[in-house]
């Protein structure tokens, strides 16, 4: 998750070649956390709004929302009910055939 979805999608700290992208796509989707697009969306859209009520991970909602319904896409509902998340600029992953592949 570190090297992939959040610092090379979410970040976009570094470039990668075809082939480590497709290795990270593949490792970040057995680690059962979603899709790059669905990660990488509500990261950037958690240091957006940070602390807000438009933060996906916010911290004012209580430990296991900002730690265990963080991470994993089915704690939600455990969690809480989903409500709608700040907008959050996801057009460099959208134009991403290996990002459009992995979130089919």
């Amino acid at each position: 998750i570190t090297a992939g979805y959040h610092r090379l999608w979410a970040h976009r700290c570094y470039n990668a070649g075809i082939f480590l992208q497709y290795v990270l796509a593949l490792a970040g989707a057995g680690a059962a956390q979603g899709s790059i697009k669905w990660w990488s969306r509500g990261h950037r859209a958690h240091h957006r709004y940070t602390d807000t009520k438009l933060d996906p991970y916010n911290a004012a909602e209580g430990f296991w929302h900002s730690h265990i319904g963080a991470f994993h896409p089915f704690c939600w509902l455990l969690i809480k009910p989903r409500r709608r998340q700040g907008p959050a600029d996801i057009t460099d992953l959208t134009k991403s055939a290996i990002v459009r592949w992995q979130h089919k």
